[in-house]
């Protein structure tokens, strides 16, 4: 699928958590690629979560796992009041967050 031609080349998923303490960010990052990432298919090879390194593209009128040419593991963090994310405010700064990607 990598020579799909697409302009949306990047994907975003936002996790809200709340830790106590500072967060030691290389350790979340390193932990989050080894156990998630990382891990394998039980049922074969490939990895168990193929679209978190994917996005989605259009061609031929359906909709198609396309990989990230350049994926990276950002991780952000930002200190936020803990709020209902089902609520109006935490779904506009959901959606205030990942526009911002």
């Amino acid at each position: 699928m990598s020579r799909i031609s697409t302009t949306h080349k990047t994907g975003s998923n936002i996790i809200p958590f709340t830790v106590e303490g500072i967060p030691d960010l290389a350790h979340i990052k390193a932990q989050f690629a080894e156990k998630i990432l990382n891990s394998k298919d039980p049922a074969g090879d490939g990895p168990l979560y193929p679209e978190l390194r994917q996005t989605i593209v259009s061609w031929g009128g359906y909709f198609f796992w396309a990989d990230l040419p350049n994926f990276t593991l950002p991780i952000r963090l930002l200190d936020i009041d803990p709020i209902d994310i089902d609520s109006n405010e935490g779904i506009s700064l959901l959606r205030t967050l990942y526009n911002r990607e």
